[in-house]
């Protein structure tokens, strides 16, 4: 259900306008790489992922062009987030090709959620995330703010703590 409408900024507008017209594609896919070197509750990682998506409207969004005259973000009462699980060892010519072929990939803009989440299993406690998304939902600096809301969630979470979302 769509709880939320607003007008793109003109940014976004150049974003969609680019996405649309097909050239470059890829350019506005935003990678993060997370590493971790320790033991990690995967399935408490996800599920913080899950509460940081609740948490912030934009990774609840899509966004609808063709039926409004101007192109319009929707929030989306709610949006499911999954870690794409895989075995990984030390192949760093194919985490690299992982990346260009994910990137490549893209996202259907007028389908939420605009972020992927692929977890490396790499052996002996040591994962390697990828969190893959649009440009047109977050800036640089808000991914700072989401990665520590997760970092966050997932710590309260590990120590049995309950979780409120605001």
């Amino acid at each position: 259900m769509i709880i939320d409408e607003y007008g793109l900024s003109p940014m976004q507008e150049g974003m969609l306008f680019h996405h649309l017209s097909g050239e470059a594609p890829g350019v506005d896919i935003v990678q993060v790489v997370v590493d971790y070197n320790e033991p990690l509750d995967v399935d408490l990682l996800e599920r913080a992922w899950q509460l940081a998506v609740q948490r912030h409207p934009t990774l609840r969004t899509s966004l609808e062009w063709e039926q409004y005259p101007d192109p319009v973000q929707q929030v989306h009462d709610y949006v499911e987030v999954h870690l794409e699980r895989r075995a990984w060892g030390d192949d760093e010519p194919g985490f690299r090709e992982f990346l260009g072929r994910d990137r490549a990939r893209g996202f259907d803009l007028a389908q939420a959620p605009l972020i992927r989440l692929t977890l490396f299993d790499c052996g002996r406690q040591r994962y390697r995330l990828v969190w893959t998304r649009h440009h047109i939902l977050l800036d640089g600096r808000s991914i700072i703010i989401v990665l520590k809301d997760v970092e966050g969630f997932y710590q309260k979470l590990l120590g049995g703590e309950p979780v409120v979302v605001e």
